[in-house]
């Protein structure tokens, strides 16, 4: 008896000590567990689908329950029509009063553990991403977040420059100006004259060089 004991506890361990994914892989080589509630499939990839959470679903890296219900396409939850919210682009909890959101009052007050998930990370009023996306609908930040602090114009989160750089969401993240101090602005970067003059006549090129006005191309 003391030796199962034993051995149950050093699996357990051995299952705590698992890091949590940086880029939506699990298990494999690198043994990571999947962030949040998302599950690991048997490809190795965390998410929420049936294809995720259902055959081949690796439950030491991760979750490995399926809905019973549909993912929200309208922000609404559980009710007759049993919608999940975890995977939905309004946010994972599903509040008291069957609407999916990320705030306190959908993710702890009363939260439907059977539509969607019930525990609240925020940041500055807003839930930490735990899928790698940010802004948009669901408005997560990624600051804290295990992906990077930067959330990117297209809504990811990371710490590259493709993601900290240009078109960069302060809102949802941090933006670190650029290495040479302050942040540069566009009338600093955009100049004020270049040389060439615009053409009067609607010519262009030759030997007078003239650009074309506006929104005009001969």
């Amino acid at each position: 008896m003391v030796r199962i004991h034993v051995a149950g506890l050093l699996f357990l361990a051995g299952i705590t000590a698992a890091a949590v994914s940086t880029d939506n892989s699990c298990g494999g080589s690198k043994g990571f567990t999947c962030p949040g509630s998302l599950c690991c499939s048997q490809y190795n990839w965390c998410g929420v689908s049936d294809a995720h959470c259902g055959a081949g679903c690796q439950s030491k890296f991760g979750r490995c329950t399926t809905t019973s219900g549909k993912i929200s396409p309208d922000g609404s939850c559980g009710g007759t029509n049993a919608y999940t919210c975890t995977g939905s682009a309004f946010g994972n909890c599903c509040s008291r009063y069957g609407f999916c959101g990320n705030t306190d009052e959908h993710c702890l007050n009363a939260c439907q553990s059977g539509f969607g998930d019930c525990s609240s990370i925020s940041v500055g009023g807003k839930s930490v991403s735990q899928d790698g996306t940010c802004g948009g609908t669901a408005g997560f930040t990624c600051q804290g977040s295990t992906y990077g602090n930067c959330c990117s114009q297209w809504g990811y989160c990371g710490s590259s420059g493709d993601h900290c750089g240009t078109g960069c969401q302060a809102t949802f993240g941090t933006c670190p100006a650029p290495s040479g101090g302050a942040a540069t602005t566009t009338s600093a970067a955009k100049p004020t004259s270049t040389g060439v003059k615009t053409s009067p006549d609607s010519s262009c090129g030759g030997t007078n060089g003239y650009t074309c006005a506006s929104g005009q191309c001969w």
